[in-house]
């Protein structure tokens, strides 16, 4: 598909004019822009996928949804996901286990909700909901892959185990185990003295899942990072942090993962597995910051979500998200040492990285200090920022007080909810979308806007050394941004899909009670 963009750019005119004319090269054409994929055996007229997929991109370019719903939640919201249009939130109705060994938010039930869409081009606000309350364990987190009907659920057995995690695979439609998962459970290679310290990450790739088990605060347990091949069973790649603690991963495409590490200085490194052995092929180093400040609580978000069932939909939607995405944003923050415990006066931000990029500079530096592609007689690289950083990513300054920990990016686009710009309330609330893939900013640096709230911004920027980093932080990772019209209540947080917005709103205790729901 890059090479019709291409062709596109460079043809001639008899042969632009075709291009043009033709709605099946046309379509092409859109998909590739967007980071979309066609749907296999989709019985709808090429045209008119093409005219509902250029209404819905249009859409998103302009923050101007088709439809607003909301979703009523009782309190207790502990884990939840959002994937391919249905969200799933994690609940404990009946506390069965003694707290002195569970932390506060372990689950017993898992309800979902299929949210509404635009299938045949209108918006549908019906919203469909169940609930899987017959798991009979407790769950600590969970992840899921609606195309395929599969839900994959971390579980805390009994405190005295010996292993006290395993990794269940159950149908999402009805809890009950899933037929494609050869071993069921899985149980996982970690031991901890102190089960209620445990935080955990869960990501499905095709066939593979990966699990994080972190013990927060703790200079005794080590962390725990594994991949399996979630459909035989079999374990892929697996390491233990020793002496540094891991804060996260995210999956690259269907072989490689990134993996936040946090020791002396902080390093997104690669790793590969489903080869005989899992490999180590390098690393990026993060800013250094002063001894006076430290990072805090990194988290991925953006990354490979390609299902094993291929390019499917729930909703009937002729397209989908294409299995990998080049875009990858990770949300962290930064913070005085001396008020870690307090988390007073931190300052928030998200890197947005293009890892084709990284691992571009890497080869790159491979070759200029050992004069070999492969790097077969050397050890693995891990480059400095100043190596990497400004070409790759692109910084983005958080600017509300509580850092944005739900899924804020999907296919290339991220999402905030920020001041708004525009005289009048300081305190007004707008949605900010940043779109970094390579066609839809291609386009944005050369036709004019849609619409006046609508951004280009290709030139470097730079965040001030302060009194946190060593040395002033510069990116330039080019995007389009625009912002929404002033929303109707004060949000906590937002989320996005392919297809979708859901505001979040915090109560005063804290707890979610709705969901504003924003179909495009």
């Amino acid at each position: 598909m890059e090479s019709i963009l291409l062709c596109q750019r460079v043809s001639g005119p008899a042969l632009r004019q075709v291009m043009e004319e033709s709605s099946a090269i046309q379509y092409k054409i859109e998909l590739a822009a967007h980071g979309l994929v066609p749907r296999p055996a989709c019985t709808i007229p090429t045209a008119t996928a093409l005219g509902r997929l250029k209404d819905q991109q249009g859409g998103w370019r302009r923050c101007q949804w088709k439809g607003e719903s909301v979703i009523r939640i009782h309190g207790d919201c502990r884990t939840y996901e959002l994937r391919n249009g249905v969200w799933a939130f994690g609940h404990c109705d009946s506390p069965t286990q003694d707290p002195a060994n569970f932390p506060p938010d372990y689950t017993t039930t898992i309800t979902c909700y299929q949210l509404p869409s635009t299938v045949g081009g209108k918006y549908s606000k019906e919203i469909h909901s169940w609930s899987l309350d017959n798991f009979g364990m407790s769950i600590r987190d969970f992840t899921m892959d609606p195309a395929i009907d599969l839900l994959a659920i971390i579980e805390q057995t009994a405190v005295e185990s010996i292993k006290p995690f395993r990794l269940h695979f159950r149908r999402l439609s009805n809890g009950k185990a899933h037929p494609g998962a050869v071993k069921n459970p899985i149980d996982l290679d970690v031991t901890s003295r102190d089960l209620t310290i445990c935080s955990f990450g869960v990501q499905l790739q095709a066939s593979h899942v990966g699990v994080l088990v972190r013990h927060d605060g703790s200079l005794e347990e080590h962390d725990y990072f594994a991949i399996w091949n979630w459909q035989t069973g079999s374990l892929e790649m697996s390491r233990t942090a020793d002496e540094c603690s891991y804060e996260d991963f995210a999956f690259i495409d269907k072989t490689s993962a990134m993996l936040a590490v946090f020791d002396n200085i902080v390093t997104l490194e690669i790793w590969r597995f489903g080869g005989s052995e899992s490999c180590f092929t390098g690393g990026f180093e993060m800013p250094l910051t002063t001894t006076l400040n430290a990072y805090l609580d990194m988290r991925f978000d953006g990354g490979a979500t390609g299902s094993a069932g291929g390019a499917r939909t729930g909703d009937g939607t002729p397209y989908s998200l294409a299995p990998e995405t080049d875009i990858l944003s990770v949300t962290f923050g930064v913070i005085d040492i001396d008020e870690v415990l307090e988390r007073t006066h931190v300052a928030s931000f998200t890197m947005v990285m293009r890892p084709s990029l990284m691992l571009k500079k890497l080869a790159e530096s491979i070759i200029s200090f050992t004069g070999d592609p492969t790097n077969e007689t050397g050890e693995p690289l891990a480059l400095q920022w100043r190596e990497w950083g400004p070409w790759c990513t692109r910084w983005i300054c958080q600017e509300m007080e509580n850092v944005n920990w739900e899924p804020s990016a999907a296919g290339g686009r991220f999402v905030v909810v920020a001041r708004s710009r525009a005289a009048g309330d300081p305190d007004d609330q707008v949605i900010r979308i940043f779109d970094f893939r390579r066609g839809v900013v291609s386009r944005c640096g050369r036709l004019p806007s849609e619409s006046p709230s609508e951004e280009f911004h290709s030139g470097e920027s730079c965040i001030a050394k302060d009194t946190m980093f060593v040395e002033d932080i510069s990116s330039s990772l080019p995007y389009h941004v625009v912002e929404s019209t002033r929303l109707p209540y004060m949000m906590s947080g937002i989320m996005i899909d392919e297809g979708r917005l859901i505001c979040t709103k915090a109560e005063e205790d804290g707890e979610w009670r709705s969901l504003l729901v924003l179909t495009f």
